[in-house]
């Protein structure tokens, strides 16, 4: 199994998943690559960061309580920009509003650089 292979398959079995990275907490959403490297692309509810697949990211779901999981993830619910959080009759304009803060955070990027999968905005939680 080469590099890229091994980095798939770590994104597969946490994407979605509230991480620690660098003392943060972040959500994973996708792996991105340029010509020189491969990144994890994570997201703290306003911005996107790449962290280079060579640093570690630690999963929270499962090592934590359930509990404790659950309510991180509740928080980021109300919280993070690309969550649904109003009424039915705000929908439709919330809806364009996420979609505007996704388009957003990936705008600037060089050419080189693009997801090897779509992003995963899902937010896992334990049920």
């Amino acid at each position: 199994m080469n590099n890229k292979d091994k980095i798939i398959e770590i994104y597969n079995q946490l994407k979605g998943q509230l991480i620690l990275s660098d003392f943060t907490v972040y959500r994973l959403i996708g792996i991105v690559e340029d010509k020189d490297d491969y990144y994890w692309c994570l997201y703290d509810g306003r911005t996107i960061i790449l962290s280079s697949c060579l640093t570690r990211v630690t999963p929270l779901k499962g090592y934590i309580l359930n509990d404790d999981y659950n309510e991180m993830v509740r928080i980021c619910k109300l919280n993070h920009y690309d969550q649904s959080i109003y009424s039915n009759w705000m929908k439709e304009m919330e809806g364009f509003m996420i979609e505007t803060h996704k388009q957003t955070l990936l705008e600037g990027w060089d050419k080189d650089t693009h997801f090897i999968s779509e992003p995963d905005w899902n937010l896992e939680n334990i049920n």
